[in-house]
């Protein structure tokens, strides 16, 4: 174990024996010494939901290395070497919910397609790396799935991280309309509520979402319907000053970006 370079094909069958068995799972490649992964080193191994090469030594993370994983839905990179993602190197992913890539190298994602094809993302850690939030390139990350949380700096940040430049469209995370101008029946403007978590919800969806959960104290609360944060309150907003503060961090975002 202690010898192990370069994880192939051969080598995993080797070690596991049972792993194209439909019940085998979970693959456990955790501290040994592996410093690079051939790309089929998992293909066809379609039955696996969490792949750990954790406390290893990787460099690198070649394209369509994981590539055809239907069910995979945590994978543990962290404590390796990584420095760089290549373009497709967590390509089409469907299940994949987790990412861990804590205490590696990584020191900018620039390449707008690291993290395309990953509609299930909830979380990626990245504490631990040489990055900060100006060398964090916003179409990376800017993946339209308001349940991402990037874990950066020891805390867990919700999209954008950065804002990226262009128009702000708030949609209600319930019914998914356009939060901007939006009227009921009568002309008159609905309000917007900001939950604890972030997400933006419109009251009528508000008003139609069922206590769930006992919050401090034994209380009935609600709950956000789409990270599921209990949200014992919640902030009455409007468009206009939710759009002020995004041109607040749209300006902070093109000051950053100009000093790269």
């Amino acid at each position: 174990m202690q010898g192990m370079q370069a994880l192939n094909r051969a080598e995993l069958l080797r070690l596991f024996p049972n792993v194209q068995d439909p019940n085998f799972t979970d693959l456990r490649l955790s501290r040994l010494n592996i410093v690079s992964i051939d790309p089929d080193t998992f293909t066809g191994l379609v039955n696996l939901e969490i792949i750990r090469l954790d406390h290893n030594r990787i460099g690198a993370i070649q394209p369509q290395t994981f590539a055809n994983l239907p069910r995979l839905h945590t994978l543990f990179l962290n404590f390796n070497n990584i420095v760089t993602l290549s373009t497709n190197s967590f390509n089409n992913l469907q299940a994949l919910r987790m990412l861990q890539l804590s205490r590696n190298q990584i020191a900018i994602i620039n390449n707008p397609t690291t993290f395309n094809n990953l509609p299930s993302l909830q979380l990626i850690n990245l504490n631990g790396n040489p990055l900060n939030v100006a060398q964090v390139s916003d179409p990376a990350f800017h993946l339209f799935n308001p349940s991402l949380e990037i874990e950066f700096q020891q805390r867990r940040h919700r999209l954008p991280l950065i804002p990226p430049p262009g128009p702000v469209v708030p949609i209600c995370q319930v019914c998914m309309e356009d939060l901007v101008g939006m009227v009921d029946l009568a002309g008159n403007p609905i309000p917007i509520y900001r939950m604890p978590c972030g997400h933006l919800i419109c009251q009528t969806c508000y008003d139609a979402m069922p206590p769930s959960g006992n919050g401090l104290g034994g209380a009935i609360v609600k709950r956000c319907p789409s990270c599921r944060e209990a949200a014992p309150t919640r902030e009455r907003i409007f468009f206009g000053g939710y759009k002020k503060k995004y041109l607040k961090y749209k300006e902070k975002y093109l000051q950053l970006k100009n000093k790269l």
